[in-house]
């Protein structure tokens, strides 16, 4: 009989997103590209690792719990690596790199879990982001959706559902696709239809992890609150301007937890095999596309039929800088979030910059113009990528709210840009 330990996990993180996405050739070695996601507090980073250091921590976690030593592990590399073993391997490291690091919520405990689980948080450079990670938690405007989130991450930890989900990621990596549309159509069905087994299936655990953590929020909130002069204990408005998501209906963020997390664990590993079939037609967009907006970005905001009295004093600086940090996120639903806020802030800055003008908002006819010059002055990158992506794979509840109207705003500035008559 197999007896569970208690396992103090108060200074851990408590659901760490891990894929090894990328290999990298530095100074005649491999350096294989780990990018992790913090659920909890939604930071996501890159480290490189070469095998040796895999096999450090295989020794490490070995001697601590010989066990594991049956998990299965790249061998030794030959002395001539070719594209296809260092690609086997960073699939086979990354198999070995999930498996131990779920140990904590998906295999009977042990007396070195906590080590174990320390020794893979060192690995991905966890430590020194602990300060940023935990201030990021508490600041989250999305916290309760996040909570909810670490519950979805850990029960597709669970090897059956592990299972499921590495068995799709295979099929994709190694059958022969004819394009990049027909695997961006398998990867939306699996999706939806994974999202919406998740929401069904578990939505009674999901509803119940959801109001506890509303519950201590709200705890929390009102014993570091300040008192009101008029209510003892008014911390509403603190409350819902913290986390803009408590104001949000439970199944809603219920389904955008689970719904991040999904692309988290299918997207993510699949985006190096997606790029590389959308391939030369894309290449050739993006090119066309970058240089129509290097010709046009010293043109002033009249050439993008912006009218005088809609000019704006400030260039609509704060609005390129949001899209302009755009491509730091990774996930689609991250991405569609970052467009949505950028939207929203072009009509209130309008709003600020023009607070006299009659009307003092602006009409859909006047949205398109200011948002091609803003993405004109952005200087993103894979903009076209972008657009398909977000087109393909955005949340079929959001692709008939405002959210899929912003992203068909986008894909119509990127094909605008592109049809420019430049002389």
């Amino acid at each position: 009989m197999m007896l569970s330990h208690a396992v103090p996990t108060s200074g851990l993180r408590p659901a760490l997103c891990i894929r090894v996405i990328a290999c990298d050739y530095n100074d005649y070695h491999t350096q294989y590209v780990v990018w992790i996601q913090d659920v909890q507090s939604g930071a996501e980073w890159h480290c490189s690792r070469r095998f040796r250091d895999f096999r450090h921590l295989r020794a490490v976690v070995n001697s601590l719990r010989p066990s594991l030593d049956h998990l299965e592990f790249p061998m030794q590399r030959p002395l001539y690596d070719t594209m296809a073993t260092v690609t086997t391997r960073r699939y086979k490291l990354e198999q070995w790199l999930r498996q131990i690091g779920s140990l904590l919520f998906s295999a009977h405990l042990h007396p070195a879990s906590l080590q174990i689980a320390q020794h893979i948080e060192d690995f991905l450079g966890v430590a020194s982001r602990q300060d940023s990670l935990k201030l990021l938690t508490v600041k989250h405007r999305h916290r309760l959706r996040q909570s909810v989130q670490v519950h979805v991450f850990r029960a597709l930890s669970l090897p059956i559902l592990e299972s499921v989900l590495a068995n799709f990621i295979t099929q994709l990596r190694t059958v022969a696709l004819e394009s990049g549309t027909e695997m961006l159509q398998l990867m939306k069905q699996f999706i939806n239809h994974l999202q919406q087994c998740i929401v069904e299936g578990c939505g009674a655990s999901l509803h119940k992890c959801l109001h506890r953590n509303r519950l201590l929020l709200k705890a929390r909130l009102s014993s570091t609150a300040p008192q009101s002069d008029h209510h003892e204990h008014d911390y509403s408005y603190a409350y819902s301007e913290i986390h803009s998501d408590t104001k949000e209906p439970d199944d809603r963020i219920i389904a955008a937890a689970v719904r991040r997390q999904v692309e988290s664990d299918i997207f993510v590993p699949l985006t190096g095999k997606l790029y590389e079939l959308l391939g030369d037609t894309l290449d050739d967009q993006e090119r066309l596309l970058q240089d129509n907006i290097r010709a046009v970005r010293v043109k002033p905001q009249t050439f993008f039929g912006i009218p005088v009295d809609h000019i704006s004093p400030s260039s609509w600086g704060s609005v390129v800088k949001m899209l302009s940090t755009m491509n730091s996120h990774t996930l689609p639903y991250d991405k569609l979030e970052a467009l949505l806020a950028v939207s929203k802030e072009i009509p209130q800055l309008y709003s600020l910059e023009h607070a006299d003008a009659k009307p003092a908002h602006l009409g859909a006819d006047a949205f398109l113009p200011i948002f091609i010059y803003v993405l004109v002055n952005s200087k993103m990158s894979d903009v076209v990528y972008l657009s398909i992506v977000l087109r393909n794979l955005c949340d079929p509840d959001k692709l008939l709210s405002e959210a899929g109207y912003y992203a068909a705003t986008l894909e119509a500035a990127v094909v605008h840009i592109q049809q420019m008559a430049l002389s």
